[in-house]
Protein backbone atom coordinates (compact mmCIF):
# COMPACT_ATOMS: atom_id res chain seq x y z
CA UNK A 1 0.00 0.00 0.00
CA UNK A 2 1.31 3.45 -0.93
CA UNK A 3 1.72 5.92 2.00
CA UNK A 4 -0.83 8.67 2.03
CA UNK A 5 -1.50 11.94 3.80
CA UNK A 6 -4.27 11.65 6.38
CA UNK A 7 -6.01 14.79 7.60
CA UNK A 8 -8.37 15.16 10.55
CA UNK A 9 -10.31 18.40 10.68
CA UNK A 10 -13.52 17.31 12.37
CA UNK A 11 -14.31 18.18 15.99
CA UNK A 12 -13.64 15.08 18.03
CA UNK A 13 -15.92 13.54 20.63
CA UNK A 14 -14.03 13.14 23.87
CA UNK A 15 -14.80 10.06 25.97
CA UNK A 16 -14.21 9.28 29.63
CA UNK A 17 -10.51 8.69 30.37
CA UNK A 18 -10.50 8.33 34.17
CA UNK A 19 -7.39 9.19 36.15
CA UNK A 20 -6.16 6.32 38.32
CA UNK A 21 -7.94 6.83 41.68
CA UNK A 22 -4.70 6.12 43.58
CA UNK A 23 -3.08 9.08 41.79
CA UNK A 24 -5.72 11.68 42.80
CA UNK A 25 -4.52 13.87 45.68
CA UNK A 26 -7.27 16.50 45.87
CA UNK A 27 -10.66 17.23 44.32
CA UNK A 28 -12.46 15.16 41.73
CA UNK A 29 -10.67 15.80 38.45
CA UNK A 30 -12.54 14.33 35.50
CA UNK A 31 -10.57 13.56 32.36
CA UNK A 32 -11.80 12.91 28.85
CA UNK A 33 -9.89 12.22 25.68
CA UNK A 34 -9.73 10.58 22.30
CA UNK A 35 -7.11 9.27 19.92
CA UNK A 36 -6.45 11.32 16.79
CA UNK A 37 -3.69 9.42 14.95
CA UNK A 38 -1.40 6.44 15.35
CA UNK A 39 1.72 5.76 13.27
CA UNK A 40 1.80 2.67 11.09
CA UNK A 41 4.37 0.98 13.37
CA UNK A 42 2.19 1.82 16.41
CA UNK A 43 5.19 3.40 18.15
CA UNK A 44 3.67 6.89 18.25
CA UNK A 45 0.18 8.28 18.67
CA UNK A 46 -1.55 11.62 19.11
CA UNK A 47 -4.41 12.24 21.53
CA UNK A 48 -6.58 15.13 22.58
CA UNK A 49 -7.17 15.21 26.34
CA UNK A 50 -8.84 17.54 28.81
CA UNK A 51 -9.25 17.60 32.56
CA UNK A 52 -11.34 19.53 35.08
CA UNK A 53 -9.77 21.15 38.18
CA UNK A 54 -8.09 18.95 40.76
CA UNK A 55 -4.68 17.72 41.89
CA UNK A 56 -3.15 14.39 40.92
CA UNK A 57 0.11 12.63 40.19
CA UNK A 58 0.81 11.17 36.75
CA UNK A 59 3.44 8.50 36.21
CA UNK A 60 4.71 8.38 32.61
CA UNK A 61 5.42 4.90 31.22
CA UNK A 62 6.22 6.32 27.77
CA UNK A 63 7.58 9.62 26.44
CA UNK A 64 4.81 12.20 26.15
CA UNK A 65 5.07 15.57 24.43
CA UNK A 66 2.26 17.91 25.42
CA UNK A 67 1.01 21.16 23.92
CA UNK A 68 -1.47 23.02 26.13
CA UNK A 69 -4.34 24.40 24.03
CA UNK A 70 -6.30 26.08 26.81
CA UNK A 71 -6.57 26.32 30.57
CA UNK A 72 -4.07 26.72 33.39
CA UNK A 73 -2.23 24.29 35.66
CA UNK A 74 0.84 23.95 37.83
CA UNK A 75 3.11 21.01 37.14
CA UNK A 76 5.60 19.82 39.74
CA UNK A 77 8.44 17.58 38.53
CA UNK A 78 8.62 15.00 41.31
CA UNK A 79 12.30 14.27 40.55
CA UNK A 80 13.46 17.88 41.04
CA UNK A 81 10.65 19.42 43.10
CA UNK A 82 10.40 22.29 40.60
CA UNK A 83 6.89 23.62 39.96
CA UNK A 84 6.07 25.40 36.70
CA UNK A 85 2.93 27.32 35.74
CA UNK A 86 1.57 26.24 32.36
CA UNK A 87 -1.08 27.77 30.13
CA UNK A 88 -2.14 27.83 26.49
CA UNK A 89 0.94 27.76 24.28
CA UNK A 90 3.14 25.82 26.72
CA UNK A 91 4.98 22.73 25.46
CA UNK A 92 6.19 20.02 27.85
CA UNK A 93 8.21 16.83 27.47
CA UNK A 94 7.50 14.15 30.07
CA UNK A 95 10.20 11.51 29.68
CA UNK A 96 9.47 7.82 30.15
CA UNK A 97 9.84 7.00 33.84
CA UNK A 98 9.16 10.55 35.06
CA UNK A 99 6.37 11.54 37.43
CA UNK A 100 4.63 14.88 37.76
CA UNK A 101 2.07 16.37 40.10
CA UNK A 102 -0.61 18.26 38.18
CA UNK A 103 -2.65 20.96 39.93
CA UNK A 104 -5.30 21.92 37.40
CA UNK A 105 -6.60 25.40 38.27
CA UNK A 106 -8.76 25.91 35.19
CA UNK A 107 -9.93 23.13 32.85
CA UNK A 108 -6.90 22.10 30.79
CA UNK A 109 -7.08 20.90 27.20
CA UNK A 110 -4.00 19.51 25.50
CA UNK A 111 -2.70 17.64 22.51
CA UNK A 112 -0.40 14.80 23.55
CA UNK A 113 2.07 13.02 21.32
CA UNK A 114 3.00 9.69 22.88
CA UNK A 115 6.15 7.83 21.91
CA UNK A 116 7.27 4.37 22.97
CA UNK A 117 11.05 4.70 23.43
CA UNK A 118 13.31 2.25 21.61
CA UNK A 119 15.39 -0.16 23.66
CA UNK A 120 19.01 0.95 24.25
CA UNK A 121 20.16 -1.82 21.88
CA UNK A 122 17.95 -0.50 19.05
CA UNK A 123 19.11 3.08 19.70
CA UNK A 124 22.73 1.96 19.31
CA UNK A 125 21.88 0.01 16.14
CA UNK A 126 20.11 3.05 14.64
CA UNK A 127 23.08 5.30 15.48
CA UNK A 128 25.49 2.82 13.85
CA UNK A 129 23.29 2.66 10.74
CA UNK A 130 23.23 6.45 10.47
CA UNK A 131 27.04 6.62 10.84
CA UNK A 132 27.44 4.03 8.07
CA UNK A 133 25.12 6.00 5.79
CA UNK A 134 27.16 9.19 6.37
CA UNK A 135 30.42 7.31 5.87
CA UNK A 136 29.28 6.03 2.48
CA UNK A 137 27.67 9.31 1.39
CA UNK A 138 24.09 8.09 1.69
CA UNK A 139 22.87 11.08 3.67
CA UNK A 140 19.68 12.38 2.09
CA UNK A 141 18.46 15.91 2.54
CA UNK A 142 14.72 16.29 3.14
CA UNK A 143 12.87 16.62 -0.16
CA UNK A 144 10.61 19.60 -0.63
CA UNK A 145 11.55 21.44 2.56
CA UNK A 146 10.20 20.53 5.95
CA UNK A 147 10.82 21.31 9.57
CA UNK A 148 13.58 18.80 10.35
CA UNK A 149 16.40 21.33 9.90
CA UNK A 150 14.85 24.09 12.01
CA UNK A 151 16.14 24.81 15.54
CA UNK A 152 14.06 23.74 18.53
CA UNK A 153 11.64 26.37 19.81
CA UNK A 154 13.94 27.67 22.54
CA UNK A 155 17.12 27.66 20.42
CA UNK A 156 18.27 30.97 18.95
CA UNK A 157 18.22 31.21 15.18
CA UNK A 158 21.49 32.02 13.44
Amino acid sequence: MKPEVIISNARRSLHAAPINRDWILEGTPEATGCPIFETSDRGDNVHEWQCSPGRFVWHYGIDEIVYIIEGRARIKDLATGVTTNVAAGTSILFQCGSSAEWTVDERVRKIAINHIPLSPKLVRMRAAWRRLKRLFGKHEAPKGGGLSNLPLGDEPTV
